[in-house]
């Protein structure tokens, strides 16, 4: 980070600085030099230190503690009020509430997150507008979470009590009276908006572990504070607590902080609110059909009488249906498939060899069936029975081939004179 300098001629702004930017994401701007400094001599004076300068050297000598969490405290802004930008909450009445109640008609649950909540007004905001959006909700369970970084302001906020200037800011006169109770000079929120809301403190920077998947998050006026890479990382762990129809409301002159991730809602003109923006699923690759290879002609004076049958193309291991259905289809009965397996098809070569040969097998009616007249070849295996043909390519390619099955057996013929195997090309 950059130091301007108004920063470096001011080491008290610049420790204030680096202590916020380092412990909780927010960038302090030049303008702030004023604010951080009776911030900081408030603070000064509340924990017993002579000045300003004093309780920096102090916190920069020691270890992180409650007074350096005090301070970051006193040094974020926590100015609030009700319904602040009021368009965004009739889009939340209007629009977003509504398709909840449809969407969740099964769970009967809602879950609402606001980050960022300081004292509890835009909490306390959003529970009204359930109650005016959803007046009989019945035996629906909503929950509205309120997360901020200062303590104090998060046990304001859990008493719900506030004074007559901060009602007047924000909060419309018969709203004011249908949800609040005067109590002397202040006003406190009925019962049914605290039972709805609870208050956690959190960092947006340490994890979100427990968090649920909510349906809204308020994250208004919360992002533009942080640094860019810090923006990042906020927003990925967003996207672990958002489902597809997950609305986040950002403040009204926030833009999308990654616009490839979230997209704005519909009919959201005027208000920043927006949703997840999934990648387009991608389309399945296709299968090539099958293609017809060439086969070498035999010489004119070969003596194979059992000629080599049609070739199907090469092809991928997953059209294995497509090809055998085609087969089956096309092939007259008895034709044999042989199926080579290669990591690449060869070159002008191919996989599958379609044989039209059929050998001449004993049958249970021939009196080589119980062994009558058979002789038995060195290996053990019958000297009558012909060799198992390889197919060409894997012949070819040194691949092994796969197993053959085992042959039909063929109409009854001379045993003596059983059909040769089809040569195959060398």
């Amino acid at each position: 980070m950059e130091h301007s300098s108004v920063a470096a001629d001011d080491p008290i702004f610049e420790y204030a600085r680096k202590l916020l930017v380092e412990r909780s994401g927010v960038l302090l701007t030049d303008d702030k030099q004023s604010f951080v400094h009776a911030r900081i001599k408030a603070t000064a004076a509340a924990a017993g230190f002579g000045s300003a300068e004093n309780l920096v050297e102090h916190l920069e000598s020691s270890h992180y503690s409650r007074i350096h969490r005090q301070l970051i405290e006193e040094l974020v802004e926590d100015d609030t009020q009700f319904f602040r930008h009021f368009p965004s909450f009739k889009y939340l009445h209007h629009v977003i509430l509504p398709n909840l109640l449809k969407r969740n008609a099964d769970s009967k649950k809602i879950r609402i997150w606001c980050a960022g909540c300081s004292s509890g007004q835009e909490v306390y905001s959003i529970s009204i507008m359930v109650k005016e959006a959803l007046p009989k909700l019945g035996n629906w369970d909503v929950n509205i979470l309120g997360t901020d970084l200062c303590t104090t302001a998060l046990e304001k906020a859990a008493i719900g009590k506030y004074s007559h200037n901060e009602v007047g800011r924000g909060l419309p006169t018969p709203l004011l009276a249908r949800n609040f109770d005067k109590l002397g000079m202040d006003w406190v929120i009925k019962d049914e908006h605290l039972d709805r809301v609870g208050f956690k403190q959190m960092n947006l920077l340490d994890s979100w572990a427990g968090m649920a998947v909510f349906d809204v998050i308020f994250l208004r006026n919360v992002l533009f504070y942080f640094q860019m890479d810090t923006r990042k990382k906020v927003c990925v762990k967003l996207l672990q607590h958002m489902h597809d129809g997950t609305a986040l409301f950002l403040g009204e002159n926030e833009a999308s902080p990654d616009p490839a991730r979230f997209a704005p809602m519909p009919e959201s003109e005027g208000v920043a609110c927006y949703s997840i923006q999934r990648a387009p699923a991608p389309l399945p690759t296709p299968v090539a059909a099958p293609v017809p290879i060439p086969v070498e002609t035999p010489d004119d004076d070969s003596d194979d009488s059992s000629a080599n049958g049609p070739l199907l193309a090469v092809f991928q291991a997953r059209a294995i249906n497509v090809v055998v259905e085609q087969a089956v289809k096309t092939l007259p009965p008895g034709t044999y498939l042989y199926l080579g397996r290669m990591n690449e098809p060869p070159p002008g070569g191919h996989i599958v060899e379609l044989m039209d040969a059929a050998f001449d097998m004993p049958t249970k009616d021939d009196p080589a069936a119980d062994g009558a007249g058979s002789t038995d070849a060195p290996d053990g295996t019958s000297g009558d029975k012909p060799a198992e043909p390889v197919p060409v390519d894997a012949a070819e390619s040194g691949s092994a081939p796969t197993a053959t099955p085992p042959a039909t057996p063929a109409p009854p013929g001379p045993p003596e004179s059983p059909a040769l195997p089809p040569k195959t090309e060398e």
